[in-house]
């Protein structure tokens, strides 16, 4: 049999994807998470796969075009300190090399054990596509955005104010100095 110059680097299309179909990881968190938890990583995953596609590219990857452990957790570690600033416990390497532990690692103790077995099974399975990184770097923005937003709440409540109205800007460095003072 001989191979046409555009098929000489197409991807075999009979090759079973099981776990590894895009939305694949998505519906095994729904399952656990609920549609609430999809629809809000959804809406962040177009945006995070632009920003993590120029390091995802240049990362060595597996015949599946997956991303290891290692390289996972430099993804989405360069991700957050790109984007937000953020070093977040459990991405950034504190002196140890980058394959010494999951990206999955990141998400503590704040998620279910559930919620990690989906991850690491399909990590260690199968390693993370790009859509995948951007699902796991999704959840953990998902994760800090509600424990900002419920401190957040938190502080109002506490200094007896309404979020739904229009502070003073005493009133406003109150809630800031309060909100502050509890991270």
């Amino acid at each position: 049999a001989s191979a046409s110059p555009s098929s000489f680097l197409a991807k075999d299309s009979d090759e079973p994807r099981d776990l590894f179909q895009e939305g694949a990881l998505l519906s095994r968190l729904e399952e656990v998470l609920g549609s609430d938890h999809r629809q809000a990583t959804e809406a962040r995953v177009a945006n995070i796969v632009g920003h993590l596609s120029t390091t995802f590219a240049s990362l060595p990857k597996s015949d599946r075009g997956a991303l290891g452990a290692p390289a996972a957790r430099y993804t989405i570690h360069r991700y957050f300190i790109q984007r937000h600033g953020w070093q977040i416990k459990g991405l950034a390497p504190a002196g140890q090399a980058w394959s010494s532990s999951s990206p999955v690692a990141a998400l503590g103790d704040r998620m279910s054990e559930d919620v990690h077995n989906i991850f690491e099974e399909h990590l260690g399975t199968h390693g993370f596509d790009l859509h995948e990184v951007a699902v796991l770097a999704a959840t953990l923005e998902n994760l800090i955005h509600a424990e900002a937003s419920g401190r957040l709440r938190s502080t109002y409540t506490q200094l007896a104010q309404d979020t739904e109205s229009t502070l003073t800007a005493e009133d406003a460095m109150d809630v800031v100095d309060t909100y502050l003072q509890s991270i």
